[in-house]
């Protein structure tokens, strides 16, 4: 997100809160964290300016409620309004427009939640080509969801993984730019990434994340750490810092929970994937998506942010009793503590955005393990599938399920070599049939039906979509490979006797 200068109103500077409370009556407080916060009815924001004063800037924060108040960000002012602040935020400027702001706290009309969502997805569908139904839906939840994560117990990471020029960087500077307190990671260190989660609740995006699986250092290891336990409200990491002064150390505790978005090329370790909803990203033939840059100065995102802000301070209270009430009997577990926020707000938004994202979750919760060796295995198993097809000259035709699976051993052993082994054979049918599903060619169910003189189970297989799917990953093609063992190739009949099917 761009640091864009927004110069408020002469006035907002010096802005008094609009109500006052009654000083002879006894208050209980009402204790913050400093930059969303959601307490009882009320819901918190708060919002810096930077404002032109003589021949220099200074900054101005503010707390912004539900209740439409305007309070200048200082213990004193707070104080008035029976507020303590754990922190004082560290904000950029401008992430909610001044004059935007006005205009919500004078009553302006706000969005609903549909057409937020509608907005969203369309910015994205012009920018991301995902792979696969409902992660547009998926993923506006998901940033909308970080205008109200403090009021969750905990919210899921996104993993965004992927080869290279899949679009990974610019779906996250996309992310960056709508969400809460948006920062994209491009070289930040450790300590900054810390104080920013601490201070701020930023929504994180971290590219290349293996960097940090490699490396040796604390201050990285701390990041894991901020990691592997940051889903959860209430995670703390700590640290033992020096005084400034010099002399003796003092132990310090950063508040880890927060929004965060992690893309990289490897699989993550497993205690940090349970983590996180897999986005399998794969390389766009789309070209008017491709060539559409991501202007982090462009006003289409400040205008979005408008809205979002509008949003969490107008819609806090239908979502927290959306999730109250939410249940399911088959996310269960981990699962459904992923993605239960998204869900509700799904809710909501209304329409049957509720039951197409569930059932995402659905097909994402039950392959998650497939997902974690995708990224290697798909793209062998499409060269293949590509190489079958091609070498018999057809665009669509039904295969054999052991028939691909015996190809597969040929092609390429070191992958697929386990499934001519005699002791697989009951689950190779079954394995072949569900990575057809999860690399995207298996069109319908599998079928049975006579192959020469055996009744054995078929599937659809479509060429031109294989091709197509090869183009986004970005792989070479050839027309003709040969098996990658050396091996002459058997056909079903040769090796009908030798492998029961």
């Amino acid at each position: 997100m761009t640091n864009h200068i927004n110069q408020a109103p002469a006035s907002l500077a010096d802005a008094e809160p609009e109500k006052e409370l009654d000083d002879n009556k006894e208050q209980t407080p009402i204790i913050i964290n400093g930059a969303q916060d959601f307490k009882g009815e009320s819901a918190y924001i708060a919002i810096t300016y930077k404002e032109l004063e003589g021949f220099k800037f200074n900054e101005h924060q503010y707390l912004v409620s539900s209740d439409k108040l305007k309070i200048p960000f200082t213990p004193e002012m707070l104080y008035k309004y029976s507020i303590i602040a754990e922190r004082k935020p560290f904000l950029r400027s401008a992430t909610w427009d001044a004059g935007d702001l006005e205009k919500f706290l004078s009553g302006d009309a706000v969005l609903s939640m549909g057409e937020l969502h509608s907005e969203i997805v369309q910015k994205l569908k012009s920018h991301v080509d995902f792979h696969g139904e409902g992660w547009h839906d998926f993923t506006s939840l998901w940033v909308i969801g970080t205008y109200f994560h403090r009021m969750f117990p905990s919210y899921p990471y996104v993993h965004l993984n992927g080869n290279a020029g899949t679009g990974k960087t610019k779906c996250m500077t996309l992310i960056a730019a709508l969400s809460f307190n948006g920062e994209l990671s491009v070289n930040s260190t450790p300590s900054y990434l810390i104080r920013l989660v601490h201070d701020s609740h930023s929504t994180c995006c971290l590219d290349e994340v293996e960097k940090l699986q490699q490396a040796k250092d604390e201050e990285s290891k701390t990041i894991l750490a901020m990691l592997n336990s940051g889903y959860k409200r209430g995670a703390y990491v700590g640290k033992s810092e020096q005084k400034r002064s010099g002399g003796n150390w003092e132990l310090k505790r950063f508040e880890a929970y927060s929004p965060k978005v992690i893309a990289g090329i490897q699989g993550l370790p497993a205690s940090l994937a349970s983590r996180c909803i897999p986005i399998i990203m794969l390389r766009s033939v789309n070209k008017a998506v491709v060539n559409q840059e991501v202007d982090e100065a462009s006003p289409r995102w400040q205008h979005t942010r408008n809205n979002l802000y509008r949003a969490a301070l107008t819609y806090h209270g239908d979502i927290e009793r959306a999730y109250q009430k939410l249940t399911d009997d088959e996310l269960l577990g981990r699962s459904w503590e992923l993605w239960r926020p998204i869900l509700a707000i799904a809710t909501c938004v209304g329409g049957d955005i509720y039951q197409k994202v569930r059932e995402l979750a659905l097909q994402t919760e039950s392959r998650k393990k497939d997902i974690e060796t995708e990224v290697v295995v798909t793209p062998t198993l499409l060269k293949a599938l590509y190489d079958l097809l091609g070498g018999d000259g057809v665009e669509m035709d039904y295969y054999p399920i052991r028939r691909i699976s015996e190809y597969l051993v040929a092609y390429d052993s070191d992958i697929f070599g386990w499934l001519g082994e005699d002791k697989n054979k009951n689950r190779r049918g079954k394995w072949v049939t569900n990575q057809l599903r999860i690399a995207g060619v298996l069109a319908g169910k599998t079928e049975q039906m006579k192959f020469g003189s055996e009744n054995v189970r078929v599937c659809l297989l479509d060429r031109s979509k294989i091709k197509e799917l090869l183009e986004r990953q970005g792989i070479p093609m050839e027309e003709k490979d040969k098996p990658r063992n050396e091996q002459p190739f058997k056909t079903l009949e040769e090796l009908a006797d030798e492998i029961p099917f």
